[in-house]
């Protein structure tokens, strides 16, 4: 089996990585070959952060123990 090296560097991918994550999480790195491109999500592919649900005691719903 012989080796060739890769189209795209570790390096390259890591730093694409680093600056979709500053910019949010409505982008995403996408690789064709020797292209690194960032792409903005649509915004119903969007994760939508989920909020922590209210507690049963501040309801009034629960006892303390």
């Amino acid at each position: 089996m012989t080796r060739r090296p890769a189209l795209v560097a570790q390096a390259d991918i890591a730093r694409a990585a680093r600056v979709a994550a500053s910019l949010g999480p409505g982008w995403r790195v996408e690789i064709e070959g020797r292209v690194i491109r960032l792409v903005q999500s649509a915004p119903s592919d969007r994760p939508v952060p989920e909020r922590d649900p209210e507690p049963q005691l501040a309801r009034g719903l629960a006892v303390a123990p």
